[in-house]
């Protein structure tokens, strides 16, 4: 009997993987022979990302464009692209700058933030399929994405589950497309201006 029927399919290897990032657990996405180790910040525990810090050096913040104009000025933000948005960190920056800028939870005390240093380049596929992956997992749309080089023998005491980054895109976009149905205001304790969205879709879900 032929080992590869035990294979996990594309949905599968997927699916393992978002469940990983929902527990707080990093995976690898690679593309066109990259890889990138790539950190959940909303479940990620804080001694964790810190170990991994030390073994593969600072890493980028990747956040959605909407998420960061809503943290940066309408100056700084007018330029920005749509799909997600790679910030380059300050010297000596903490868990708790990633968080700060990942979750709205910290708007409040933390206000604007100041001049942030965002790549100019331009995301990749890699730097996509990241974000989606995140989304997909149902997690704030924000990560640390560290570039791994030769370091990975190095994270041998933490199982990683891989995943290509074409898998993740091609699947995205089989998925059903939403559709906005209906939205109305929504005043809560916290957020006084909010809505509710409405969504389905296409074949009326």
């Amino acid at each position: 009997m032929s080992s590869s029927k035990l294979k996990l399919d594309q949905s599968e290897r997927v699916g393992r993987v978002l469940s990983d990032l929902s527990m707080g657990l990093p995976c690898i996405v690679i593309h066109e022979g990259q890889q990138a180790l790539i950190v959940p910040l909303e479940t990620i525990a804080e001694n964790r990302f810190v170990t991994i810090k030390e073994i593969l050096d600072t890493p980028e913040l990747i956040i959605s464009d909407n998420r960061a104009r809503a943290v940066m000025t309408p100056v700084a933000a007018a330029n920005l692209a749509a799909g997600p948005v790679r910030i380059c960190p300050p010297e000596g920056a903490e868990f708790d700058w990633y968080q700060r800028l990942a979750d709205p939870h910290f708007d409040r005390e933390a206000g604007v933030a100041g001049p942030l240093h965002v790549r100019r380049v331009g995301a990749t596929k890699l730097h996509s399929a990241a974000l989606d992956l995140v989304k997909s997992a149902e997690l704030i749309p924000a990560l640390a994405l560290f570039a791994i080089g030769d370091k990975l023998s190095a994270l041998s005491d933490l199982p990683l589950t891989q995943v290509n980054a074409t898998e993740v895109l091609s699947q995205k976009a089989a998925e059903p497309k939403l559709a906005s149905v209906a939205s109305a205001n929504l005043p809560l304790e916290a957020y006084s201006v909010s809505r509710l969205h409405v969504f389905r879709t296409g074949d009326g879900h």
